[in-house]
């Protein structure tokens, strides 16, 4: 009888033990955990199993994968309809460059590698495109353009210290990670290419203060009027669920 109420006693925290290893561990997510089938040895002329079931492992890794590849498709989009080159809709409305609010976005929520790949890929592809098809001038490709797709990196990588883009209680320090962000993506982005042009060969750094004087607002502006636009509409989304298929939840 002792025997037996220990092996049931070793069981409950054996089970116990393996349920909070499932549902601590980073590489299994589960949105209802049910299941576990631990057989127990026949220590004692008898065996015991106790069946948990796991449902909603496949269904939640496949929902997640489902709006990832949404919300990747929705950014490259826009990144096809603004990334400054003449298309459709610029015809209409000329929008700013999306691919830095495209990384913050991918940084914060979607935070895995190939995403952020993707999305460099994607604006260099677009680039090449204008350059080659749509006789944009390739004034900007120097060897500059290299530092490029770092600095877009570097944008993802610190996405992925924010907490949200919700107008919340953390709205003020994501907001000065946002600016000091895309300044210092700018300035990096900006000083590299300024390092391969005419004006440089001729004065060196001697102009280039006068340079970020008159372009850092002009193009620096507009990703923080995305970003104010980005972070209303996930509040309003995070409140009142408008696209439920696209959670702005950052887990």
């Amino acid at each position: 009888m002792l025997a037996e109420k220990m092996e049931s006693f070793i069981l409950l925290c054996m089970t116990r033990q393996t349920l909070t290893t499932l549902l601590i561990s980073p590489k299994v997510k589960l949105l209802n955990v049910t299941a576990l089938s631990l057989p127990i040895g026949n220590n004692i002329g008898y065996n015991k199993t106790i069946n948990f079931e796991l449902t909603g492992f496949q269904m939640t890794d496949q929902i997640n994968k489902t709006r990832t590849l949404f919300a990747v498709f929705i950014i490259v989009l826009l990144m096809i309809a603004t990334r400054g080159h003449t298309n459709w809709l610029s015809s209409i409305v000329h929008l700013p460059d999306f691919t830095i609010p495209a990384l913050f976005i991918a940084g914060i929520y979607l935070r895995q590698f190939w995403v952020a790949f993707l999305i460099i890929i994607s604006a260099i592809a677009i680039d090449n495109y204008a350059i080659v098809y749509e006789g944009i001038s390739a004034n900007c490709i120097t060897p500059a353009y290299s530092v490029l797709p770092f600095t877009y990196y570097g944008i993802f990588w610190v996405g992925k210290y924010m907490s949200s883009l919700n107008i919340d209680t953390s709205i003020v320090k994501n907001a000065l990670i946002v600016i000091v962000a895309a300044s210092t993506q700018w300035l990096v982005a900006t000083s590299s290419y300024y390092f391969f042009t005419a004006t440089y060969a001729k004065t060196g750094w001697a102009n280039f203060p006068a340079y970020v004087q008159q372009w850092s607002v002009v193009e620096i502006a507009p990703v923080l009027y995305w970003m104010i636009a980005i972070s209303i509409v996930f509040t309003l989304n995070h409140r009142y669920s408008f696209i439920p298929y696209f959670s702005t939840q950052k887990n």
